[in-house]
């Protein structure tokens, strides 16, 4: 290619001199940023923390329930027979 030519896509642009739009961010932008950021980590183990617990509380609501269906045969539930060993 020649030096004046530009590759943009598929297509060669002749004679177009391009210039790259100069973009700078505010100090309010980069304000906001860093402080999204400076405490990602602690909200991240926060969001764990609570996960885990509604996870576990969630397991636990399980088996009362499945325990619940052994105890109380009467219930309309099928229960699988006990296991020959």
């Amino acid at each position: 290619m020649h030096a004046n030519r530009r590759h943009v896509g598929l297509f060669d642009v002749a004679g177009v001199e391009a210039e790259e739009p100069q973009v700078s961010p505010d100090s309010e932008t980069v304000d906001f940023i860093l402080n999204w950021t400076r405490n990602g980590m602690s909200r991240q183990l926060a969001d764990h923390d609570a996960l885990e617990r509604r996870s576990a509380q969630t397991f636990a609501a399980a088996a009362v329930v499945v325990g619940l269906a052994q105890v109380c045969p009467d219930s309309g539930i099928p229960l699988p027979p006990p296991p020959c060993y």
